[in-house]
């Protein structure tokens, strides 16, 4: 049997300088460096994570895509660290289509922790208190 090189000529392979060329291969992030893609996308995930703590009330004021309401919901069945990682990543995915800033906003509120929360709680107790 003849090696590939002699089956068919060298124009007729592809080489790998010739499979990048396609522009719908590029990234359409081209001004973002990897690092600052995967600190989004981490930073995605997170607030997924934050948005599956929530209880199902405080979900439904959340406008959002019925695919993320899915995921949101399914990711207490998976019990297994590898697929709860992977499933992440989705949710992190999904979340790309969402108004983040208005659903990081509502989630502080939501969040004893959070400044948010500790700003609007003091201005709540101190208009009880004035009256």
């Amino acid at each position: 049997m003849r090696p590939d090189s002699q089956l068919y000529g060298a124009a007729d392979r592809n080489t790998m300088t010739e499979f990048y060329e396609d522009d719908a291969l590029e990234p359409e992030d081209e001004g973002k460096s990897k690092t600052q893609i995967k600190r989004e996308m981490d930073a995605l995930q997170d607030l997924g994570k934050r948005l599956i703590a929530l209880k199902p009330d405080q979900l439904a004021k959340l406008e959002l895509t019925d695919k993320l309401r899915l995921a949101l919901a399914e990711a207490h069945r998976h019990t297994a660290r590898g697929a709860l990682k992977r499933h992440m990543s989705y949710v992190g995915k999904l979340m790309r289509d969402q108004d983040v800033k208005r659903i990081q906003q509502y989630v502080d509120l939501l969040d004893s922790g959070s400044q948010a929360h500790t700003s609007t709680s003091t201005r709540l107790s101190a208009g009880v208190t004035a009256c």
